[in-house]
């Protein structure tokens, strides 16, 4: 009979630990930091981009009050963190008319505006803050005019950029001497055949009369046609424009309906203020 074989023992072998070591931990840490901290700085940026645009038309026909109104204006993007842009405008609209010389500026009117631009899908979703403030040029000044107004609005874009509409709704802040309440506007443009563009305003106002102005609520319209040079992100247009435009006096009552003739330079895109 075979003799049975001795049992065999085995030492359990020690084994390593498998989680990493607290300085393979920090150091993947460190890596998985810097890497973060790389693409947040990749993605946010400050004073990005800026910009100048410049307007000038003459009115047809026109008047000792009204003759020429141009703009001038500039922006900056503040702050550009991923699909988050901070903006800032200013412009300045200055209504030239022929009653006490050839030239004569009898309007200065100022808009500034605050806003942050949220990309959506391709589309932007805009809410912002608008200061108007205007004033007579070398007249008695009867009564302060600004306003404030706080409201949203959407862009959507359409034939890959060549078209796009804007829309927005807003509220005067506080009391106005003007009387505004809510603002809608809606904004559309679209390229078919380059050069050429076409683009449409239309802004209403739901007013109260005031002593100095006593109407209601009224509707700016504006239609406009031209054509449009592009130079990278900026074009140069040169318009024709029917425009329907209320309170279009200061301190009086005041409505005109008026061809435009002029041109624009600046970049596509930014609306600027309505008239």
């Amino acid at each position: 009979m075979r003799p049975a074989r001795p049992a065999l023992e085995f030492a359990a072998l020690p084994t390593s630990d498998p989680r990493p070591s607290a300085a393979v931990r920090g150091a993947i840490g460190a890596i998985a930091f810097s890497l973060a901290a790389a693409q947040a700085q990749a993605e946010t940026s400050f004073l990005p981009s800026g910009f100048v645009r410049l307007e000038g038309a003459r009115y047809v026909a026109s008047d000792d009050d009204q003759v020429w109104s141009t703009w001038v204006g500039a922006g900056v993007d503040l702050l550009k963190a991923g699909q988050v842009t901070f903006e800032f405008t200013a412009d300045l609209e200055t209504i030239i008319g022929s009653e006490l010389r050839t030239f004569d500026p009898n309007q200065a009117n100022y808009h500034l505006a605050g806003a942050m631009r949220v990309a959506v899908l391709g589309d932007e979703v805009i809410p912002f803050f608008h200061h108007v403030s205007r004033h007579e040029v070398d007249r008695p000044k009867m009564q302060a005019v600004d306003w404030n107004i706080i409201g949203i609005r959407g862009r959507m874009n359409f034939a890959g950029g060549r078209a796009w509409v804007v829309a927005g709704v807003g509220h005067t802040l506080g009391d106005t001497p003007v009387g505004y309440g809510w603002e809608l506007t809606l904004r559309g443009e679209a390229e078919p055949v380059r050069p050429l563009y076409a683009a449409a305003d239309v802004r209403y106002v739901d007013a109260e009369p005031v002593d100095f102005l006593p109407r209601g609520s009224f509707t700016d319209v504006s239609l406009e046609g031209g054509v449009r040079w592009h130079r990278g992100l900026h074009a140069i247009d040169l318009f024709a424009a029917f425009e329907r435009r209320n309170d279009v006096f200061v301190q009086a009552p005041g409505v005109r309906d008026r061809m435009l003739l002029g041109f624009r330079i600046g970049p596509v895109g930014r609306t600027r203020a309505p008239r």
